[in-house]
Order: C-alpha cells, then sequence, then structure tokens
C-alpha cells in the first residue's frame, strides 16, 4: 500500500477524487496515516496507550507488526542480493565479507 500524499490546499472534492482514483478504500488510506503517525509518536506516548488497551488486542497488533517486519526484512535482503549478484558478487564473496565482518 501506498501513502497518498494530501496537500492542505487540496479541497474536499480533490481528495475525493484522488482516493477515488487510487482504488484504495479510504478507511485503508486513513489506518494508514494513523500507523503513520504512530510511528512519529514517542516511545512514551505508545506505552502510555498500550497501557490502556486489552492485552490480546495488543499481542495481536504486535505479531501482525512482527510479522510485517519480518517479510520487509526478507524482501530487503533478496533485493541487496540480486543487486549484489548483478554486480557480479558471488554468493561466496558475499558470505566471506559478512563471516568476516560479523562482531
Amino acid at each position: 500500500m501506498f501513502m497518498l500524499d494530501f496537500s492542505s490546499s487540496m479541497s474536499t472534492m480533490d481528495k475525493a477524487r484522488l482516493l477515488e482514483l487510487s482504488n484504495e478504500h479510504p478507511e485503508d488510506v486513513l489506518f494508514g496515516k494513523l500507523l503513520a503517525e504512530l510511528g512519529n509518536q514517542s516511545a512514551e506516548r505508545v506505552r502510555s496507550s498500550a497501557m490502556k488497551m486489552e492485552l490480546d488486542k495488543l499481542k495481536h497488533i504486535v505479531e501482525v507488526l512482527s510479522h510485517q517486519i519480518d517479510s520487509i526484512k526478507v524482501e530487503k535482503v533478496n533485493d541487496l542480493a540480486r543487486k549484489m549478484k548483478a554486480e557480479g558478487f558471488s554468493k561466496s564473496e558475499v558470505e566471506a565479507f559478512f563471516n568476516k565482518n560479523r562482531s
């Protein structure tokens, strides 16, 4: 999902047209904005809000986000491996480099 950028100078109608053209549900866009805003909050504010949630709901959020983080990591590693292969690095050279520089 990409984030739509609503300029503050856009009219409500312009925003509605942009949402319609994006093939995204307004609820998905708003939820994405909510998650992005959550990422901008201080750790203390996030902890304070989390303390007010039911434990099973909080665990669900953590589980889903952890899974997404793992998926993004795998995707980024695969992209990096493709780029390195395209630049002529062999798998053994990359492994040797990382094994040598592991701390």
